[in-house]
């Protein structure tokens, strides 16, 4: 009966360390970039998208504020997504409000001016909300559970 069990635990536990190893790093990755993105240079830049997207989860519908921007680094344009580091992998900002959502997407029409924080390194990596997020830390702590 033992010796049943002991190939699907194996096989269980592999996928357990692979998802525990990849929130780790992803939770590492947003602390880093979070803290690091308050010294990042500012440009002004112009929201090209704002909205709202609901989809069905396990605990409910789920709404996200989606904001695509451009920005301009010397004399070339670049474009991205991210609100926040960590907000979450699809640099959305889910809730489970509708209200939330829709005030963050609000708060960012199409054509407003905004501040773009950008990392020199790499202007493509840019940010709306610069600075570290409690979700960063959410992240890498979920990840030690596993």
């Amino acid at each position: 009966m033992c010796s049943e069990i002991l190939p699907v635990i194996g096989i269980m536990t592999a996928p357990m360390v692979l998802l525990g190893v990849h929130t780790m790093f992803t939770g590492l990755y947003c602390a880093v970039f979070g803290v690091v993105s308050r010294n990042w240079p500012c440009v002004k830049g112009w929201v090209t998208a704002s909205e709202v997207r609901t989809k069905d989860s396990v605990p409910g519908p789920m709404h996200s504020a989606r904001i695509s921007y451009a920005y301009l680094v010397g004399r070339r344009l670049y474009r991205a997504k991210r609100y926040a580091f960590c907000a979450n992998a699809a640099d959305e900002l889910d809730s489970p409000d509708p209200g939330e959502a829709g005030y963050i997407a609000n708060q960012h029409p199409r054509g407003e001016h905004i501040d773009v924080y950008y990392w020199p390194i790499a202007p493509r990596i840019a940010v709306l909300l610069p600075g570290f997020h409690a979700k960063a830390i959410m992240m890498f702590m979920l990840s030690l559970i596993h």
